[in-house]
């Protein structure tokens, strides 16, 4: 993971990402075989096991990731001519397919960064049936947005983080740039402190400014903007040890916890 995170750019953009997450898979497997308080660990990726399948025993999903790594690679060093451009973005596309088939589970899960929560609880509503209206930023789109989404759940999520929630989702209501939602929580996993949406803390903007883990200092923890994560500019720090509450000290207390369960 250190060696993942520390690729250069050009690195990066060529990286073959299937021996990182066979080392995930089996670093999660190790992992859930040890008892830790009598909790049982689980995968918070039911279909984890479904990827172990595809490796292992179907070919046609292998040789497209195989394909498309290596079609990276040469267009990413001007090797490919345009007289055979026409026959590889049909080829191209056929293997897209083929990766993208088996991996539509992904919809339903969707990361997320709560700006802030609401609770709707009114005299004549039972405790029971209280709801909890989140506003948030969806953070998938692949060419980023500026809307903002409100989610009504009978439970809510840990405030000011990014998470990744396993959930239904049943649209009410779109208006301009809001979109209101009734949402069956199935699970989510809260990402922070390692995954954090600054401006969450800043200014309450409806922009995410996703940024992650990078390393730890004595005195500080550091991120880096996953957007630009090689830019020095991009990068941001919090404090350890803070005399008095600002804005940050949810991440810093998250972090400082964490760091002392697993020690």
């Amino acid at each position: 993971m250190k060696e993942y995170i520390e690729l250069g750019s050009e690195e990066r953009e060529v990286y073959d990402y299937i021996p990182l997450i066979k080392m995930i898979r089996e670093f999660s497997w190790n992992l859930r075989q040890t008892n830790i308080d009598n909790v049982e660990l689980q995968e918070f990726i039911d279909e984890h096991e479904l990827l172990k399948d595809l490796f292992l025993s179907d070919d046609n999903f292998r040789d497209s990731c195989t394909y498309l790594s290596n079609m990276r690679s040469r267009t990413m060093h001007d090797r490919i001519d345009e007289e055979s451009a026409h026959r590889i973005c049909y080829e191209a596309e056929r293997q897209l397919c083929v990766f993208l088939a088996p991996l539509g589970f992904i919809h339903r899960y969707h990361l997320t960064s709560v700006q802030s929560i609401d609770i709707l609880k009114f005299r004549h509503i039972l405790k029971n049936n209280t709801e909890y209206k989140h506003r948030i930023i969806r953070c998938m789109q692949a060419i980023g947005t500026d809307e903002w989404s409100y989610y009504y759940m009978n439970t809510f999520l840990d405030n000011w983080g990014v998470s990744l929630l396993k959930c239904r989702t049943t649209i009410l209501t779109k208006k301009g740039k809001k979109k209101r939602f009734k949402v069956e929580v199935l699970d989510y996993l809260n990402l922070s402190p390692f995954v954090i949406d600054r401006n969450s803390f800043l200014d309450k903007t409806d922009l995410a400014y996703i940024m992650f883990y990078r390393n730890e200092t004595e005195k500080e923890i550091c991120f880096k903007r996953v957007a630009k994560p090689l830019l020095e500019k991009d990068s941001f720090s919090i404090k350890k040890q803070e005399d008095e509450e600002d804005r940050f000290d949810a991440i810093r207390i998250q972090f400082n916890a964490f760091k002392e369960f697993i020690s």
